[in-house]
């Protein structure tokens, strides 16, 4: 319904005389705008006292509109002429509200903070032994030493390893009593907090999947130093005996300094009979105490149809079930192409990927708290455009699927750790992301979710990505794949060492086994128990400070600060 208006603004100067005023007429019944920008008159603007607006209004043709005739002219609701007066040279604004400080990570209103650094205190019970008579013992040789590789040293100061001793070797023990084991090794140190294990196997040989199924009997828990010129001999805590039907596996771990390493370096020889498995400073990433990464999308090119998205991650056990987003990517006209929600506020685990017409193809499924939060877990996504088909695995485990899923896929855009934007972080520990231009096998997944991914890929070019989190030089964690796209952070990357004995997963086999001789006989020994204090430095909190500037929020740069009080001691 068209409404016609005439409209007169009237402009009162502050003056005694009553004929001081200005009349402006804006719009007439002839006018065919709907709108328009009336200026005021080109006088001192701050002399006006008062403004005064005239409206009359009429409807077409002077006509009211009927209950039967809705539309012959004007009705009830007909009658509206909205004005605004605005200054040019301000802003208008409405007063908003925003915190002076943003604490990533943190879901308190207050944050008591230090800007020292601070620790956590573990208590570990370890043994010490001394040896006062080592006469009857004797070493026996395993395989062909060449001490030509080095296999612990400074800058391989946390670690764990896995040897296989054969049937062949063990025969060589007469009274069946293992007691020790010897090193060979240069220079000087103090290995802490090792730990040797030892297990029975009626295996030929040693693969990682046979690790559940053994029983280890811990034989050394201690610090042991390797004096310059030493014998190398670390004699157990009590001795092992054998089986003539078993071989051994041994697990050997430590977590240790490179300054308490100093110069030892503990020999070894690439063996290809009996190879070691091996994973030295195995790191994870700290999800949610700082920005998003944005990762090199060079190499995903190639993904169109196929796709395999794999990762261990623990999310936060207070914060969890909350809106996260652990990966997001999208195409060049900011359609959503990949994300996973790990899990959404509901507790659902969703799995999104591909795009065309409009919307992308879903795979949702509600998880219990176990699966998402509290401790590791392996999470593999795939799909497959031509077959139709999305998949979520868990540990190696079909957990969700569906079919009808075809739409392709083209990233050009992926962020890591958050949403779009940053938002919805994910709180939590990520660690071995890797990310495939193919559909991985259920065999396959359960190869890298215990193997190292570069290992399992080499020579297949379908491993696009790969971040191990042990690696990060000038804001970035550096891509172990052959395509090295890193991924690129605006701020502090936090990561943290997994505890030596502790170490579960992305071992790398075929690697030099420690020279060492089996140790028989009997020696004197005196074994205490003691305490040492282990301490761990905790992360900052990223603070993020806000300010206003001309009338707008501005984001300052990041503060890092610890939080304060009392600091724990663990046992």
């Amino acid at each position: 319904m068209r409404l016609f208006i005439s409209f007169v603004f009237l402009f009162s100067l502050i003056s005694i005389s009553a004929q001081d005023t200005t009349w402006v007429n804006t719009f007439h019944f002839a006018s065919d705008k709907r709108d328009t920008l009336i200026e005021f008159p080109n006088v001192d603007q701050n002399g006006y006292e008062k403004i005064l607006m005239y409206y009359t209004m009429r409807c077409k043709n002077g006509l009211v509109s009927t209950t039967s005739d809705r539309n012959k002219g004007c009705g009830e609701w007909d009658y509206s002429c909205n004005t605004s007066i605005i200054d040019s040279s301000r802003v208008d604004s409405v007063l908003s509200y925003h915190d002076n400080y943003l604490v990533r990570g943190l879901f308190t209103n207050f944050f008591p903070y230090t800007t020292s650094v601070t620790y956590t205190y573990t208590d570990y019970s370890l043994n010490k032994i001394t040896v006062s008579n080592t006469s009857n013992i004797e070493k026996i040789t395993i395989g062909n030493p060449q001490a030509n590789n080095i296999v612990i040293n400074k800058d391989k100061s946390i670690g764990k390893l896995y040897m296989y001793f054969s049937r062949e070797d063990l025969e060589k023990i007469q009274n069946k009593q293992l007691i020790g084991l010897g090193f060979t090794y240069n220079g000087a140190g103090t290995v802490e907090f090792m730990k040797i294990k030892l297990a029975y196997t009626s295996s030929d040989s040693f693969d990682l999947e046979s690790l559940t199924n053994l029983t280890f009997d811990e034989v050394v828990n201690r610090d042991v130093t390797f004096n310059q010129g030493g014998d190398g001999n670390v004699f157990f805590q009590t001795p092992f005996s054998l089986s003539n039907q078993m071989a051994v596996v041994a697990e050997i771990s430590y977590h240790s300094s490179p300054e308490k390493l100093g110069t030892l370096e503990i020999l070894g020889t690439q063996d290809i009979k009996n190879p070691s498995v091996v994973n030295f400073n195995d790191k994870y990433l700290v999800s949610g105490r700082s920005s998003s990464g944005r990762m090199s999308t060079d190499a995903f090119r190639k993904i169109s149809n196929e796709i395999t998205v794999a990762f261990w991650s623990k999310g936060d056990e207070i914060i969890l079930p909350a809106n996260t987003a652990i990966l997001n990517a999208t195409d060049d006209s900011g359609n959503r192409q990949l994300n996973v929600h790990l899990p959404w506020a509901n507790g659902k685990i969703y799995w999104d990927c591909g795009y065309s017409s409009g919307s992308y193809d879903r795979l949702e499924k509600a998880a219990v708290s176990s699966e998402y939060k509290g401790q590791w877990n392996f999470w593999s996504f795939t799909k497959n455009a031509l077959s139709g088909t999305m998949k979520i695995y868990l540990n190696g485990v079909l957990w969700a699927s569906a079919t009808g899923k075809n739409k392709p896929i083209d990233i050009t855009q992926f962020i890591f750790g958050s949403g779009l934007s940053n938002n919805v972080p994910y709180f939590g520990y990520v660690d071995d992301f890797s990310i495939w231009n193919r559909e991985l096998s259920v065999s396959e997944i359960q190869k890298i979710m215990y193997h190292n991914p570069a290992w399992v890929a080499v020579g297949d070019p379908s491993l696009v990505a790969y971040y191990d989190m042990n690696t990060v030089v000038d804001n970035k964690i550096l891509d172990k794949s052959i395509y090295q796209g890193n991924i690129s952070y605006e701020d502090k990357i936090f990561t943290v060492n997994h505890r030596a004995n502790n170490y579960f997963k992305s071992f790398t086999p075929e690697s030099p086994s420690l020279d060492i001789s089996l140790i028989s006989g009997s020696a004197s020994l005196n074994t205490q128990t003691i305490t040492v204090r282990d301490s761990t430095e905790n992360l900052p909190y990223e603070v993020i400070p806000f300010s206003v500037l001309n009338s707008k929020l501005v984001q300052g740069a990041p503060l890092y600060y610890w939080l304060g009080g009392y600091q724990s001691i663990f046992d």
